[in-house]
């Protein structure tokens, strides 16, 4: 074969062949498969990319409720301190109002036998215990007047309110009937008794320049039911003494209005003690 034609003959053999090359199925189908990798690749990183975020957005509102949470305790906790903090102050309270009690009574014990030993040196009447009185003394009904027994005395609480001008010591027309139905009441039934005259009042401040404080008020108030006693029903004044507790010893609390009005008050406390 000649040489020119041996080289036409390779070309017209090789063209086939390179076409061959160029159409073959196994090639298309490589990359056939190479494009769907990388669709699925980004379709992978879309995938991992949505559950960051998805992530990000459950620990963000973790996060926030997490927040909520801790100011919720700590709303809780200040509750918790403001309580325990009341709670100290009505525990304080009691123990000074428990010690203002125990002085009163100790005061109270102190005048009483003041008292008698003052009138055994004057030689006048001799104060003496009147046991069978003591088991049994009775408990007065007078309107309007709140009668009590406590321990071995026994309690008259006429309301201030009742009997004296506002913030005064002077009777106004009313108080008149009532002091006669509460002294007639306690002539029937302690005829013999010693008694003590107790001015009490509630925490308000006393406004009237007349007094210095609350004290000298319900002192002239208790002064001012035992001139009426001694003078109007001629009660022995060796019977009686004054006190004036000012605002030491209420009978309940001040927080309320009725409640000062339940503690302004002259108490007659009636001792199971006779003066023969």
């Amino acid at each position: 074969m000649r040489p020119v034609t041996r080289i036409a003959w390779l070309l017209v053999v090789s063209i086939p062949f390179g076409l061959g090359c160029q159409n073959n199925p196994i090639t298309a189908r490589r990359q056939a498969l190479s494009v769907q990798q990388q669709q699925d690749a980004q379709q992978q990183v879309v995938a991992q990319d949505q559950e960051l975020r998805r992530r990000i957005d459950q620990l963000d509102a973790n996060n926030r409720e997490l927040h909520a949470q801790l100011a919720q305790s700590q709303r809780q906790e200040r509750l918790k301190q403001d309580e325990m903090e009341l709670l100290r102050d009505r525990l304080g309270q009691t123990a000074e109002l428990l010690a203002q009690t125990q002085s009163a009574r100790q005061t109270a014990e102190s005048n009483f036998t003041t008292l008698q030993a003052s009138t055994q040196r004057r030689g006048g009447a001799l104060i003496t215990a009147n046991s069978s009185l003591q088991r049994d003394m009775p408990v007065i009904s007078v309107p309007g007047v709140d009668v009590q027994r406590n321990g071995d005395v026994i309690r008259i609480a006429i309301p201030v309110d009742s009997i004296f001008l506002p913030g005064s010591a002077m009777l106004h027309s009313g108080a008149i009937t009532l002091l006669d139905q509460v002294t007639q009441a306690v002539e029937r039934n302690y005829p013999r008794q010693i008694i003590g005259i107790e001015g009490h009042t509630d925490n308000a401040a006393v406004l009237n320049a007349q007094w210095r404080n609350d004290h000298h008020l319900t002192t002239a108030q208790a002064m001012a039911v035992f001139e009426h006693l001694t003078t109007h029903h001629r009660i022995n004044p060796r019977r009686l003494f004054v006190l004036g507790h000012g605002g030491n010893h209420p009978d309940v609390s001040n927080a309320t209005s009725a409640g000062q009005t339940q503690n302004r008050r002259i108490e007659l406390v009636v001792y199971p003690d006779s003066m023969d």
